[in-house]
């Protein structure tokens, strides 16, 4: 009986959770280690050692930028610095944003 006031209470239902908007989490300093066009997921890594990371679910509705640039998920350079945003729903990492900073500029001559 006590489980279902604390639920009452605290609104853990699904009517509840219907109601709020998902928690939006950013990662300010990423490395973009992978990029599976085939499944629509990237992998960043966010520390040094790159120990520490998240897999992010890619949609249609996740805005992708190069630079200053519009992108699409193949567009993205492995192993560029990324910001990113997204949020739980259903167990996912929902990509909202995936930003990476433009490659270098190539040396004249060199492909």
């Amino acid at each position: 009986g006590g489980y279902r006031v604390a639920r009452h209470l605290l609104g853990w239902n699904v009517a509840a959770q219907a109601k709020h908007e998902p928690l939006q989490i950013s990662i300010d300093d990423a490395t973009l280690r992978r990029v599976d066009v085939a499944d629509s997921k990237v992998e960043l890594a966010s520390d040094l050692l790159g120990m520490f990371g998240a897999t992010l679910l890619v949609t249609p509705t996740t805005e992708i930028r190069v630079g200053d640039k519009p992108a699409r998920l193949r567009d993205l350079p492995e192993g560029a610095r990324v910001r990113a945003a997204y949020q739980w729903r259903d167990g996912f990492k929902i990509a909202s944003l995936i930003a990476a900073e433009a490659p270098p500029p190539r040396p004249p001559g060199r492909r």
